[in-house]
């Protein structure tokens, strides 16, 4: 929780910057378009590069844990064999519900933003609310004592357990609270007349919002579950 909240914290910085820069290059080219407009253009071309690599990490990600998911519901969905990866079986009906889905996302971006947009505001709000029924019931069925001991050999080492702890933490904060820094890429859709400092608002929100659900959640979680000690 504290590697989170600290990390999130750490990120705000950032997203400052990117409402700076919004405001002041409305391009949905984004990190592309800053680091052109500052920086010779091979730093623009690497930074955009750099970006492209860091989504397209996510499609796979996503494939990949959207069958994994599901198969918590449908164990099922984990049969069939076709290969492994590093020891790791990978199941035919859980690699078509991934490349499924992948496509589904592809179709609907390719119809347009209209439709994507619709899409997406489905599935936010649906997780959102989600997300607030279920920390709701876990908050009244967790026990604070599970929370103990509040850090991995905390008894063996003390608050340097604490530290390390957050640390290991810290370093993961980045990739899952990404997703703040896309609200540039939109600024060209705004509509006419849209104030800019819209743009700021919307980026710390988007952090902000990140930053409380898995903090929520990890607290949430560590009260329903006994830790080991």
């Amino acid at each position: 929780m504290l590697g989170f909240l600290l990390g999130g914290l750490g990120l705000a910085p950032i997203a400052y910057v990117y409402g700076k820069f919004v405001r002041a290059i409305p391009d949905a080219a984004s990190e592309l378009a800053y680091a052109s407009a500052v920086f010779p253009p091979s730093v623009g071309f690497l930074s955009g590069w750099l970006m492209t690599l860091a989504y397209l990490i996510v499609c796979p990600w996503e494939a990949v844990a959207i069958g994994k998911v599901v198969s918590l519901f449908l164990p099922e969905i984990q049969s069939h064999r076709i290969y492994s990866v590093g020891g790791v079986s990978v199941y035919l009906p859980a690699l078509s519900l991934g490349l499924v889905t992948t496509g589904l996302v592809v179709f609907i971006n390719y119809r347009g933003i209209r439709l994507s947009a619709r899409f997406q505001n489905v599935v936010t709000f649906g997780l959102l609310a989600l997300f607030c029924v279920f920390s709701f019931m876990g908050l009244l069925h967790g026990n604070v004592a599970n929370l103990r001991p509040f850090f991995s050999r905390e008894a063996e080492n003390g608050w340097a357990a604490g530290l390390v702890s957050i640390v290991m933490v810290l370093q993961i904060v980045p990739y899952f609270l990404t997703g703040f820094e896309a609200v540039p890429k939109c600024s060209e859709e705004a509509r006419d007349g849209f104030n800019p400092i819209g743009f700021s608002r919307a980026i710390f929100l988007g952090l902000a919002a990140g930053t409380i659900f898995y903090v929520v959640i990890i607290g949430v979680v560590s009260g329903l579950v006994h830790g080991a000690p």
